[in-house]
């Protein structure tokens, strides 16, 4: 009886700590996913810097 109810708790743990790698490695992905985000944004800003500054200078040379 001592031992079905050891073996049902081992069961039990070794479940959660499976769970548990699991909920572990899909915190990896969604912070990996948002590093890319972040990264692709930063980007995103650059270029708008840019073409803004092109802008600009184009409007500076056609009035000048």
């Amino acid at each position: 009886m001592e031992n079905n109810r050891f073996i049902k708790k081992t069961k039990k743990v070794v479940k959660q700590l499976q769970m548990g790698g699991m909920e572990i490695e899909h915190n990896i992905l969604k912070r990996r996913s948002a590093e890319d985000t972040v990264e692709s944004r930063k980007k995103a800003r650059l270029e708008m810097k840019q073409n803004a500054l092109k802008r600009q200078q184009a409007q500076i040379a056609s009035d000048g």
